[in-house]
């Protein structure tokens, strides 16, 4: 469980029909993929310094997490 929310990963893995370790594998994969495109893509608003991008994106998050009822 993610932040004490939603469903564990093995309930999720169930859902999908996957074993735990593929679940695991693919989300630790797309997190990866995530974050790349989030800096390349919040860099061409902000930056190109690699700390200025990141405090955008927590800064985004925030926002996200402010929002969430």
């Amino acid at each position: 469980e993610h932040a004490g929310k939603g469903v564990s990963q093995e309930e999720a893995a169930r859902e999908l029909d996957m074993t735990v370790g593929a679940f695991k594998k693919n989300y630790h994969e797309f997190r990866q993929r995530l974050r790349k495109e989030l800096l390349l893509e919040v860099g061409k608003y902000a930056g190109p310094d690699k700390r200025e991008i990141e405090a955008e994106i927590k800064y985004l998050i925030a926002l996200f997490v402010e929002s969430s009822p």
